[in-house]
Formats: C-alpha cells, structure tokens, sequence
C-alpha cells in the first residue's frame, strides 16, 4: 500500500515538474525514493517480494523513468542525480546488467545559511518524531527489531554451510538450475563474533551515544544470554563480559540515557551475574577500580532520591482514587497521572538497579560489598 501511494504521488508530479525547473528539495525527495526503490529490489531477501515489487514498480513508473532518462526535465544543480537512480531503476525492472550496476553517487550537502538549517532541522525532526509515533510504523520498527535480534541469536545455524537440509536445498536447486532458496552462504559467522564486534563498536570513539545503537545491541545481548542453554550459561557469561559486556553496562550508565536504555542496560547486568556467577563479578569489580564511575552512584543515589522524594504524593492520590472508587482518569487531572506513570517507572528502574547491586554482592563478595 506504502509502494502504490509512493509510486502515485511520484507519477502526479510528472507532468508539474515537466512546466517547470525542479527544485533541489524536489530533486532531493526524487532522489531518495529512486535509490529506496533500487535498494528494495537488490536486496529483498524473498523471491516472492522481489517479484511483486518488481511487478508493481514496472506497471507504476516505467513511462516515469524513461522520460527521466531523457532531457523533458529541467533541474537547478549541474549533476542530475534522481536521473541517474532512475537510470539504475530502469536497469533493474529491465534486467539490464550495466545498467542496474552502475554506482549512485551521493548528493551533496544543500548548501544553506544558519537560519534555514536551523529551521529545516527542526522541519525534519518534527516529521522523524510524528513518523515514529505512527502506531503502524511502531509496530514495523518492534517486527523488524525482534528479526533481527533473532538473525544475531541464530547466526550460527542460519549460516553453517554443513546444515543437512542447506545442503539438500543447494543440490536440487543445481540440478533445476535456479537460485537457492533461503539465501547463499558462504562462510560460517558465529554469534559471539557478531555481539564483540558490536560492543567493541559501541565503546569507540563517540559511539555510546547513539543510543538507538546501543540499546539495541544491549538488547541482542540480553536475549543471547536469556535463550543460553544452563550448562552453557556461565560460559556465555564470561565470553561476554570478557569481551567488553561488563564496559557497556557501565560506560552506558554513566553516559546518563534516556529510562529505557538505563533499564536494559540494569537487565543485562543482571543477566551477566545470575545466579551467581563469581568470575564476572570480578570482571565487574575490576572494571570499576580501572575507571571514574562516579556518575554511575551519582545515578543510583538520584534514583532512589526520586522515588523517595514523591512516595507521599503518590500515596495520597491513590489514596483519592481508592476512596472514589472511581476510574484514576475520572477522578485525577492529567497531570496527576502522568505523576503517577512517572513514579511507577522509577520505580522499576530504582529495582532493575537494586537487583543489580544484590547480584554483585551475592556470595558474600566482600570486594564488591
């Protein structure tokens, strides 16, 4: 459905943009949507998506892209870049080899003053924020995320050359001369390669703060360890706190982010300890007398400041809902509710943290006591 509205509304501007000189945010916006649409077809996993979008690409915007190819369409900038996209595109749809291997080329930077930057940013951050809040986007972005967590924690399987039913797979689709069925594979990629590569990433440079990034891949850990068999726990344990686990956790909470990432990041310290894995403790322990953690206590002392601080306000309002008998929203304004989703959120971060702490200290560890 997005494909159909995208292809109407690039096909709408076709005889518009032929009257006149394109602008550059228009050459832009073409731009970007030819090279979506080029990326979709050259890495589209599923035969069966290829072929429908293929389908509906050729039916919708062939004509378009032919007359792109051609000079009807007069642009503002020397290197007419959405001509180029559209030149590949036509490769693709056409199964033109030169064509649809050729390399697209980045468009610069728009050049602008202050003011306009300023005031595009915003314009872009205010569409990026609605856009992300789409209950339909959401849902997408949350499929994708578990997907893709799983590919991380199957990794192994999905790409061991040696799989018996791989191997079936690949002779029969020789012998019919097609393509393999489930993707190709060409060396064996092990998980606990792909989550060092990816704390190592984390932890350089400024990466930390790419907070989307490094939640994720706190995420990827976390359901490694959760779905690790228990006689290979302690080992998966170790191999991930020895390879900089125990760093993210901490550098990711002294980096002060948002409550989310400050919670997974709580979990997957705890995940890394239990039941009472003594040999990470040390890891633990040895990392904080190696750096500057102070944000870290600074953080717990703030944590349960913020609970304590607002206990008796919250007890009064629930208080008034229990004595109402009432629904809270009939009875409390909004912001009063939102007081009280704010004081429940703490207070799982608050035990995320507790828990944590308990962890490090179980067993009688006296150095971490």
């Amino acid at each position: 459905e997005h494909l159909e509205q995208l292809c109407s509304e690039l096909s709408s501007l076709k005889d518009d943009i032929a009257s006149r000189t394109l602008k550059r945010v228009e050459e832009e916006f073409m731009f970007e949507i030819l090279k979506s649409f080029n990326a979709l077809l050259e890495f589209t996993p599923s035969k069966k998506w290829h072929d429908e979008i293929e389908k509906l690409l050729k039916e919708r915007l062939e004509p378009l892209l032919v007359e792109l190819g051609t000079d009807k369409y007069k642009v503002a900038h020397q290197n007419t870049y959405f001509k180029m996209a559209a030149s590949r595109l036509l490769g693709w749809l056409r199964n033109d080899a030169e064509l649809k291997h050729q390399r697209l080329v980045e468009m610069p930077e728009i050049e602008t003053n202050r003011d306009q930057s300023r005031e595009l940013t915003a314009e872009i951050q205010k569409f990026a924020t609605e856009l992300k809040e789409n209950e339909h986007i959401k849902a997408a972005l949350q499929d994708e995320r578990k997907a893709m967590i799983d590919d991380v924690r199957q990794i192994n399987t999905r790409t061991n050359v040696a799989d018996p039913d791989y191997q079936r797979e690949k002779e029969k689709a020789t012998a019919e001369g097609r393509p393999i069925k489930g993707g190709f594979r060409r060396h064996p990629i092990f998980t606990s390669a792909v989550l060092e590569r990816s704390i190592t990433h984390c932890l350089e440079a400024n990466h930390l703060s790419d907070w989307e990034t490094t939640h994720f891949v706190i995420d990827c850990i976390c359901e490694v360890l959760r779905q690790t068999d228990t006689d290979d726990l302690a080992k998966t344990q170790l191999l991930c706190a020895k390879g900089g686990a125990e760093r993210l956790v901490i550098d990711a909470l002294c980096g002060r982010p948002e409550p989310l990432v400050v919670q997974s990041a709580l979990r997957l310290a705890q995940l890394l300890l239990r039941p009472n894995n003594k040999e990470v403790q040390s890891v633990f322990v040895a990392y904080f007398y190696s750096v500057d953690d102070y944000q870290l206590w600074v953080l717990f002392s703030e944590m349960i400041e913020a609970v304590r601080s607002t206990v008796k306000h919250v007890r009064l309002l629930k208080k008034v809902v229990r004595d109402s008998g009432k629904k809270r929203e009939d009875v409390l304004t909004r912001e009063e509710c939102q007081s009280l989703d704010v004081y429940s959120q703490n207070i799982k971060t608050l035990e995320e943290a507790l828990q944590f702490l308990q962890l490090l200290c179980e067993g009688h560890n006296s150095d971490a006591q």
